[in-house]
């Protein structure tokens, strides 16, 4: 996919930030910096940015973005995020808000096939409050009939390994709300 804008200087700093995309990823500083250059992006030019890395970006659906034309910050906000997704499993410190953006996204969708991104499989050592957002989220998004079918298998397993897997106490309304999540997953197979 070829980014054709008039502007040379937008192709000069598209060309520039894969450049340090493929050399400097193993510094965080880094990742946040294109981050940050990803979100003054033109909507245009990010999925370009993301769609030249060397490997495919897990959740990073385009078509998708055909449900949300009409609100190009809510865009480059799950743009930029795929960008950080890619880049958690070396560095953990954006596991939070790569989750949260996720939890605001799918609360503001209404059919399965808008959901751009994929479910946080790096929940492992997020807060307790951010992990009661994730399934509450999640579990509302379901009894909308709006959490496309991977999503349930992974919130399922995030159930099983958060609760009742790990030697850590949760808090007595997660476990209330994973309950909820099992009734409304039940509604969901019916």
């Amino acid at each position: 996919m070829a980014f054709t804008s008039g502007n040379s200087s937008s192709y000069d700093t598209l060309n520039g930030l894969r450049w340090i995309k493929t050399t400097f990823t193993q510094s965080a500083q880094v990742i946040q910096s294109i981050y940050f250059c990803i979100k003054d992006m033109e909507v245009s030019a990010a999925p370009v940015l993301l769609s030249t890395t060397s490997s495919a970006v897990a959740g990073f659906e385009p078509t998708a973005f055909l449900y949300h034309n009409e609100n190009s910050e809510q865009n480059i906000d799950i743009l930029s995020t795929t960008f950080l997704t890619k880049h958690v499993y070396r560095h953990r410190m954006f596991k939070d808000h790569v989750a949260e953006v996720y939890i605001h996204h799918i609360r503001n969708i209404s059919e399965p096939e808008a959901v751009c991104m994929s479910f946080p499989w790096y929940t492992e050592g997020i807060s307790p409050e951010l992990e009661f957002e994730l399934l509450s989220a999640a579990t509302l998004t379901l009894a909308r009939n709006s959490l496309p079918k991977n999503h349930v298998e992974n919130v399922f397993r995030f159930v099983q390994r958060h609760l009742f897997q790990s030697t850590t106490m949760h808090p007595p309304m997660l476990y209330d709300l994973s309950a909820t999540f099992l009734s409304a997953c039940k509604k969901w197979l019916v």
